[in-house]
C-alpha cells in the first residue's frame, strides 16, 4: 500500500512541476532572456534527476520492487 501512495505521490508531484514549469515558459516567452531561463531550468532538472543521487536510488529501488 505505501508503494502505491509513493508511486501517487511521485506522479502528482512529477505534474505539478511540469505545469509549473509550463506556466513559467509561457510567462517568460516573450522575454529576451527567455533561453537563458531555459537553460538554466534544463540544468536544474537534469541535476534534479541525476540516478547517482542517494534519494533517487532510494525511490528508484521501493518503485521496482
Amino acid at each position: 500500500m505505501k508503494e502505491k501512495r509513493l508511486k501517487i505521490f511521485i506522479s502528482w508531484i512529477s505534474f505539478l512541476l511540469l505545469i509549473l514549469v509550463v506556466a513559467l515558459a509561457i510567462y517568460l516567452f516573450n522575454n529576451v532572456y527567455f533561453n537563458i531561463v531555459y537553460f538554466i531550468v534544463a540544468m536544474i532538472l537534469m541535476y534534479l534527476t541525476s540516478v547517482d543521487k542517494p534519494l533517487n536510488n532510494y525511490i528508484y529501488r521501493k518503485i521496482h520492487l
